[in-house]
């Protein structure tokens, strides 16, 4: 037996025996209030970006992940000790050949087949999901331009014109009512899912996020509701279907400005969370003031830094294709 293959039954074995310790955490996550519950307790929570984990493009060009990658780098998370994972490439899928929907209207059900491995695969971990659905910027996994190109418009009309967004529903719709080949689960019904996020790093008018937010609530009505806006919209803390709120801090975080948000979203009985921020080599006790006022900020839910990559299914590691220095 080669190193390889060594490696890939080490991998499933420390999956298998994992999982298995994790069977306590398969409930779903609710809100009450201003805080989550899991289980019947308060649920505080750190974890990790691993956008990658339906579709990457840190391999020698843009590819699914294999089966090995998702292992690993889950087990990882997992050794860690995280809970939440927050994962663009599971719910961001439109406009390259390999994704869900590749053009308009025209569906591709073999990029499900790798967010299902990945969804299953995470629940058996007990981790729970946070999983946007659009992306404010060009990524190679899509984003709102995608919805705007297809019908030839400008991209602000995403949020505004009325066919564009009944076509951003029906692609909604497509992916949370299919059924992971793994779990016989629909999305729209899956524990595993903590939160549907409207967008990454959105600037949406409040009445699209109004409208957005009851629709996906109407599809998934025990799934909680991320509004994608990057900060807290004071004018958005008051639509009724979105649960959570979140802000990105980079380099290591404006502890002030993360406090102030938290307070005002938890004085407005609605839940918020850093979904991202990132760290470099440079002055690490500016990150250690960050992290301890992330511990005692108890009106901020959660943490989730950028970002966790694996190993190879060769041998080495995974790198960021672009070299942010928050890898």
């Amino acid at each position: 037996m080669n190193l390889v293959h060594s490696t890939v039954l080490l991998v499933t074995l420390l999956f298998l025996l994992i999982s298995c310790s994790s069977l306590q955490h398969n409930g779903r996550v609710t809100r009450e209030g201003n805080q989550l519950h899991l289980n019947g307790t308060r649920f505080r929570f750190g974890g990790t970006n691993i956008y990658w984990l339906g579709l990457d493009q840190n391999v020698g060009g843009i590819a699914y992940p294999t089966p090995f990658r998702v292992d690993d780098v889950l087990l990882t998370a997992k050794i860690m000790g995280a809970t939440v994972i927050r994962a663009h490439t599971l719910g961001i899928s439109t406009g390259n050949p390999h994704s869900f929907e590749p053009r308009l209207n025209v569906f591709n059900h073999t990029a499900l087949e790798y967010i299902d491995y990945a969804v299953h695969k995470a629940g058996l971990l007990g981790f729970k999901l946070v999983v946007p659905l659009t992306d404010n910027w060009y990524y190679y996994h899509g984003g709102k331009h995608d919805f705007t190109d297809w019908r030839h418009l400008p991209e602000w009309d995403f949020f505004t014109n009325r066919q564009v967004i009944a076509d951003f529903k029906n692609y909604i719709a497509h992916l949370l009512n299919h059924t992971n080949k793994y779990t016989g689960v629909a999305y729209k019904d899956d524990p595993t899912v903590m939160a549907w996020e409207t967008g990454n790093e959105i600037s949406p008018p409040v009445a699209w996020t109004q409208e957005i937010s009851a629709f996906l609530k109407q599809l998934s009505p025990n799934v909680l509701v991320l509004d994608g806006t990057r900060g807290v919209s004071p004018a958005a803390l008051a639509v009724p279907h979105v649960d959570l709120y979140s802000n990105h801090f980079y380099p290591w975080g404006d502890a002030p400005k993360m406090m102030s948000e938290a307070k005002e979203t938890y004085a407005a009985s609605k839940v918020f969370f850093v979904g991202e921020f990132g760290w470099n080599k440079e002055e690490p006790a500016h990150l250690e003031t960050w992290l301890e006022a992330l511990r005692t900020t108890t009106e901020c839910a959660g943490d989730l830094y950028w970002s966790l990559f694996g190993h190879l299914g060769t041998w080495g590691y995974e790198q960021h294709a672009k070299l942010t220095g928050y890898t």
